[in-house]
């Protein structure tokens, strides 16, 4: 088995409301700096084990949709790397 590094951005699809970007926008403005169509994200990053690329980014796609977003208001995008031995 090949170890590879996953790191997975997600955040809400454009049209929907982000209120957490947009508080964050507005404290951003209270420190004098120009801010517009702020969005607020996560970032998830692993490292796991599998045969190939193919397969740890079929997997990973698997658990994402199940498990980390709602599939409905946020998107995401994969990164999978592989590591050196």
């Amino acid at each position: 088995m090949k170890r590879f590094r996953v790191k997975l951005e997600i955040r809400l699809k454009d049209g929907i409301l982000d209120a957490e970007g947009m508080a964050i926008e507005k404290a951003i403005r209270k420190f004098g700096v120009e801010a517009e169509n702020t969005r607020k994200g996560k970032i998830i990053e692993f490292t796991t084990t599998g045969k190939s690329e193919e397969e740890v980014i079929e997997k990973v796609k698997r658990l994402t949709h199940e498990l980390l977003i709602n599939p409905l208001t946020e998107e995401y995008t994969l990164e999978v790397k592989g590591e050196e031995a």
